[in-house]
């Protein structure tokens, strides 16, 4: 067994340990339940059958003392209140069955069980519980009152109550394998992501041709799970752009942090919709731009000119790198990060401009000059 887990790889143990220890809380939960049920209803229909004798005991005696078979069996239709009581029958001092009751729509003939002892008696028959009572006048022995009560109600309402807890056991075990696929993807995610930020962090400071929609995807993929989580909607506005050459991993770098800060930006708003716009263009100026826009909490009018500052920040836990080092990286590439905002709660919009170096420049473009 530690050999065939060892094996495993990690989704098949969590998969195998979730359905395993599903398996056996529904069992044992199941288990619990019945016994219980069984235990508990058992003792209430003796208690019940218990008083039932009793009174049919007192209500007979008279009865039976004066050897009136007919004033017993009148007394014994009272039982028919009793859904619960299918049988009944008063035997005499020297035990023969003196009057006997059957329920209305009881299938088969009547016949009275031999009384084998004195004093209370109780016996289980298939879905059937038989109690055995004497009947004493003055203190006297002068016969015994048998009733028959039908366990098959308590059951059928045990075997209810284990198919709605199976049901219920079952709609948990679908809602943990349900996480449980979340989890896995997101480990994938994980990995993917790591995976990406360890080939980024080869390269950095190497200038290569790159398709810009796809950098925005990859630093997309890296919040993906969180702008979910937060119920962003992601919006794609992707103009035909060539591929420019650039450093991806100071693109990264700014496009990672500009998306978080949106997404904080977004959790915070009371927008009824939350939406997260991504775009890329090209200008006739031969100038390239990929714009993070939301519609947050937006940009107070007097953090517009600081915003970039070393240092600044608006959220609790902010330390003030994010825009100040994507701001230098921009420059250091020969662009600009910048920034735009109609006011608190009007959402905000920050594009990166950067000079299209590209493969085959347009004739006359200021690109083809240099």
């Amino acid at each position: 067994m530690q050999r065939f887990l060892r094996n495993l790889p990690i989704r098949r143990k969590l998969v195998f340990i979730t359905m395993l220890t599903s398996g056996i809380a529904l069992v044992v939960a199941c288990l619990a339940l019945a016994t219980y049920e069984q235990v508990t209803s058992r003792k209430r229909i003796l208690q019940n059958i218990s008083v039932l004798a009793e009174m049919a005991g007192a209500n007979s005696a008279v009865g039976l003392k004066l050897n009136e078979p007919g004033w017993v069996e009148q007394a014994l239709q009272s039982l028919s209140a009793q859904s619960s009581i299918v049988r009944a029958c008063v035997y005499d001092r020297q035990r023969r069955p003196f009057a006997r009751y059957q329920r209305a729509g009881v299938q088969g003939d009547f016949s009275s069980p031999p009384v084998l002892n004195n004093g209370p008696r109780l016996v289980v028959v298939g879905d059937q519980l038989e109690f055995f009572q004497e009947i004493k006048l003055a203190g006297e022995r002068i016969g015994t009152v048998y009733l028959c009560a039908d366990l098959s109600d308590t059951t059928a309402r045990i075997w209810g109550y284990l198919k709605a807890l199976s049901e219920h056991l079952g709609t948990e075990q679908a809602r943990v394998l349900r996480e449980l696929q979340e989890l896995t993807k997101n480990i994938d995610h994980i990995k993917e992501i790591v995976a990406m930020q360890q080939s980024y962090a080869k390269v950095s400071g190497v200038v290569e041709f790159h398709s810009l929609p796809a950098l925005v995807e990859d630093a997309l993929r890296m919040h993906l799970t969180s702008l979910s989580h937060h119920d962003v909607h992601v919006i794609r506005n992707f103009d035909p752009v060539p591929d420019v050459l650039v450093d991806k991993h100071k693109i990264l770098q700014i496009l990672v942090n500009l998306i978080s800060n949106a997404k904080y930006a977004l959790s915070d708003s009371n927008a009824a919709e939350r939406c997260l716009t991504l775009g890329v263009s090209m200008d006739p100026d031969n100038r390239v731009r990929i714009s993070v826009a939301d519609n947050g909490i937006g940009i107070a009018s007097d953090n517009l000119t600081r915003i970039f500052n070393h240092g600044f920040t608006t959220k609790k836990d902010g330390h003030g790198f994010g825009l100040h080092s994507g701001a230098i990286a921009a420059r250091e590439m020969g662009g600009a990060l910048l920034v735009r905002s109609d006011g608190l709660g009007k959402g905000a919009t920050f594009t990166l401009e950067l000079p299209a170096r590209l493969k085959d420049p347009p004739a006359g473009s200021l690109t083809d000059r240099r």
